[in-house]
């Protein structure tokens, strides 16, 4: 760790045009080490370690951070920033180093806590419903998380606690388990957002609440584009619902009794959905689906990382890749991405 430390800190310094630099803590996940940075005049960057096999997965996301820069979007989302010499990463050993600027939410104080918290799980509940073109009101009760700092502290397993001061998949499984049918049956309304899809939209696939930026009780950002795909908007609410209950070793009764209910409702919207073969993602897609039985909401990645594929599948997915490139460089088309999901943030 120290040696990794000084080693990272030498070639920051060395690669993009920062005279001093202090790291403060780190964020560990699945491939990544995130890093919070301090420069000269108080500036503060994430630094992100990534192993080198993944560095096709990493081109594609920069790609795609710097196309959605290019269109007029209603929100933030990470800025990359360049090395002296003009790339977007460095290697060192083994890994890939990039950086990006910290975009940082407004700590709500302790004064304000419950007042601001009750009006933005209202304000989550009221977008819930705009995304699937109805205005249902969810109304989540007084409760104890909210976006704090992109970083804020760690546990002894260096996860961090991004929503909440304590628990914070625990609090948020807890909050949202008994509106949780109630929200599919409202999205059972919307069938044609589990038919086969003619157009591809650009989906998220980790939209948690500590994804999104928060300011005032608005979403005015979204980081973590990480495992970014083109599928079916459905896929990202469900995530956003659904993703802390997928880990079977925190399934508690009553949770299993309420994913029971959820299968059984999705078993239902088979009826309205065109079931085909689709190539998804082993980790996080394949653990929805297993679970949840989401096949329905035909999602497709676009990138061939962590898959092993048969010749036709390669087929496919460069066909899906090659379509997706050419609409994301067509400025008639990128309407599909302004009118989406993140446009009615």
């Amino acid at each position: 760790m120290n040696d990794l430390y000084g080693t990272l800190k030498e070639i920051v310094l060395e690669s993009y045009n920062i005279k001093t630099l202090s790291i403060t803590k780190i964020q560990k996940s699945y491939t990544n080490k995130n890093y919070l940075s301090n420069s000269e005049h108080d500036k503060k960057y994430i630094i992100r370690l990534s192993p080198l096999y993944r560095i096709n997965h990493l081109w594609f996301e920069i790609y795609v951070l710097n196309k959605l820069k290019s269109f007029e979007l209603p929100f933030e989302i990470p800025r990359l920033i360049m090395t002296q010499n003009g790339s977007f990463a460095v290697r060192i050993k083994d890994h890939i180093i990039t950086m990006f600027d910290f975009i940082e939410s407004r700590e709500v104080s302790s004064g304000d806590k419950t007042r601001e918290l009750h009006k933005f799980s209202s304000f989550l509940g009221e977008k819930i419903g705009i995304l699937h073109k109805t205005f249902m009101q969810i109304k989540i009760p007084y409760t104890n998380f909210t976006h704090f700092n992109l970083i804020d502290s760690y546990d002894n397993k260096f996860r961090f606690y991004k929503i909440c001061n304590y628990s914070p998949h625990d609090e948020w499984r807890k909050i949202l388990l008994p509106y949780m049918k109630i929200i599919f049956e409202e999205i059972s309304k919307y069938k044609k957002y589990y038919t086969h899809f003619s157009n591809p939209e650009l989906i998220h696939t980790d939209l948690r609440i500590d994804n999104f930026i928060i300011r005032n009780n608005k979403i005015t950002g979204i980081v973590d584009f990480d495992d970014i795909v083109m599928g079916d908007h459905a896929f990202d609410l469900a995530s956003i619902l659904i993703e802390d209950y997928t880990d079977k070793k925190v399934l508690s009764d009553d949770v299993s009794e309420m994913m029971t209910n959820i299968e059984d409702f999705l078993i239902l919207l088979q009826k309205y959905s065109e079931i085909q073969k689709n190539i998804f993602r082993k980790d996080f897609l394949n653990r929805l689906i297993n679970l949840l039985n989401l096949q329905c909401l035909q999602v497709l990645s676009i990138v061939g990382r962590d898959i092993d594929f048969n010749e036709n599948d390669r087929i496919k997915n460069a066909v899906w890749y090659s379509n997706f490139i050419k609409i994301m460089n067509d400025k008639k088309n990128i309407e599909w991405i302004k009118n989406s999901l993140y446009g009615k943030l």
